[in-house]
């Protein structure tokens, strides 16, 4: 093999891969979901692998449609690169660049659809949060604070148990040890007591 001929190889490699992987991209998650891929791509190797096995001359006329596909093109431009018989080359590289080019087209198609899901799932997943946290506009929050106020007021009435919360002294009262910062728990009770006793 010339240096020529290992340059040839590789384009001719390089350029079958990059077929491969423009299809596939174009298929995943856009046409066939991902947990068929598997079968996707067994199929579509194994179904290239069978286009280049037997010659043409030798299969029956069914199997002759295995001239679309990328791998058997790809076969007969390296046989005729190491051959040094191009008899072939005005047939597959007309059709390896039509598969490159209409692959490249549907792959951007597939990404911008790819992304378009992607972004109405967000959104969706943003509205369900949304609908699952719903905040009270601003008369909700006002009649909830209002019921939770007259609710606690109606428990402090009726309920002998007192609600431990810090209260602070009537203007111009100081406790004890003289410190006006401090609070005390103290009752309803405990403040009539209190009143009742400076009196």
């Amino acid at each position: 093999m010339t240096a020529g001929q290992f340059v040839e190889t590789w384009m001719c490699i390089w350029f079958y891969m990059d077929i491969n992987y423009l299809t596939i991209d174009t298929i995943v998650g856009t046409l066939i979901p991902m947990q068929f891929f598997a079968f996707f791509l067994l199929t579509w190797i194994i179904t290239n692998i069978a286009s280049v096995v037997y010659p043409f001359e030798l299969t029956p006329g069914f199997y002759h449609w295995s001239w679309a596909l990328p791998s058997h093109n790809t076969y007969l431009l390296l046989v005729g690169i190491w051959s040094g018989c191009r008899a072939n080359i005005g047939t597959t590289l007309p059709i390896l660049f039509s598969w490159w080019l209409v692959t490249h087209v549907t792959s951007a198609w597939s990404v911008r659809k790819r992304c378009l899901l992607a972004e109405a799932e967000a959104h969706q997943n943003e509205q369900a949060q949304h609908d699952k946290f719903v905040r009270f506009s601003t008369e909700q929050s006002e009649q909830f604070v209002l019921n939770q106020i007259s609710s606690r007021a109606a428990n402090d009435r009726t309920s002998p148990d007192h609600d431990l919360e810090a209260n602070r002294l009537a203007v111009g009262e100081s406790l004890p040890n003289g410190s006006e910062s401090r609070t005390i728990i103290s009752t309803p009770a405990d403040r009539d007591e209190g009143k009742a006793g400076r009196e």
